[in-house]
């Protein structure tokens, strides 16, 4: 039972990790925008990450809780 409670974790933290790295691009980019136009479509994605950083926060605090009941 424990055996599977710990790969259960562990295959939700691979998931929570894969998630970050792969946003990780968007989070580092240096870009600005050059005029009007591409500052519009920045904010567009911008806005888009916000909806999927706030979608996948259930993911994390699922992690965490596993987490504390594994050391707990």
């Amino acid at each position: 039972q424990q055996a599977l409670v710990l790969v259960q974790f562990l295959r939700s933290c691979d998931e929570v990790l894969l998630w970050i790295s792969d946003k990780e691009a968007f989070v580092t980019a240096d870009e600005f925008g050059t005029d009007l136009e591409h500052v519009e479509v920045l904010q567009r994605k911008f806005d888009e990450f916000q909806k999927d950083m706030a979608s996948q926060e259930y993911r994390v605090s699922d992690v965490n809780i596993q987490a504390e009941k594994l050391i707990g």
